[in-house]
């Protein structure tokens, strides 16, 4: 539907590593720009080096490559958001020069690993994903973040209990990179039988329930 509103002469920019962006892209008859780290799409990234402060990588584009390109956002997820702009400014005309100083520039939203403070060693970041695949991602750039410093606690509030119920698959193996997960009561009571176990993939061992508001357990949590 959004696809299809793209006015007349316009272009749809897509992440064609998805084939459903694909499929829908195609079907509004509209110009399809793709990007992603696949092969033969209209901008590729390659030679993607990750660390615990951002990331850097190549992409290429209309018979050409641009080198070393690098955002302070941390994540594969945040190299495929860059490389949706290189394909916006090579669609706008918008020269190597200033894409650089724009993708480099380029800083966190609110809620979205944002550090909240460290206390003891142990940092604390805010992320509002709440889709299994926000998830996965945010853990993968946090579990880069935290390597050589110590175990990723999480815990997890579910949003809306009828996201948990449809997506309860998807949850079940988001949490991979996690040492400990914490499930928290959601804003919304559960209206069906959901033990925490189910949420996360019954392999990972280090698994705990608060069945009640966070702040009276952080010492659980310290511990």
């Amino acid at each position: 539907h959004y696809a299809a509103d793209t006015r007349p002469g316009g272009c749809i920019i897509g992440c064609g590593d998805d084939p459903r962006v694909v499929a829908a892209g195609s079907a509004a008859g509209r110009d399809l720009v793709t990007y992603g780290t696949g092969e033969g799409l209209d901008v590729t990234g390659m030679h993607i080096r990750l660390d615990g402060s951002g990331s850097t990588f190549d992409a290429r584009l209309a018979g050409r490559e641009i080198r070393d390109l690098r955002v302070t956002l941390l994540g594969g997820h945040n190299v495929l958001n860059a490389l949706a702009v290189v394909a916006l400014a090579e669609r706008l005309g918008i020269g190597e020069d200033v894409l650089r100083r724009a993708l480099a520039a380029a800083g966190s939203v609110k809620r979205r690993m944002e550090k909240k403070g460290e206390v003891g060693g142990v940092s604390v970041y805010d992320d509002y994903g709440h889709h299994p695949t926000e998830i996965a991602a945010t853990l993968g750039a946090a579990r880069l973040l935290n390597e050589g410093r110590g175990h990723l606690v999480v815990v997890f509030q579910p949003h809306r209990y009828s996201r948990t119920k449809h997506l309860m698959g998807e949850f079940a193996g988001c949490f991979d990179a996690a040492d400990h997960v914490v499930r928290q009561e959601g804003n919304q009571p559960l209206p069906f039988a959901v033990d925490h176990q189910h949420v996360v993939r019954a392999g990972l061992q280090h698994v705990s329930h608060l069945p009640e508001r966070l702040p009276r357990h952080m010492h659980h949590l310290a511990t």
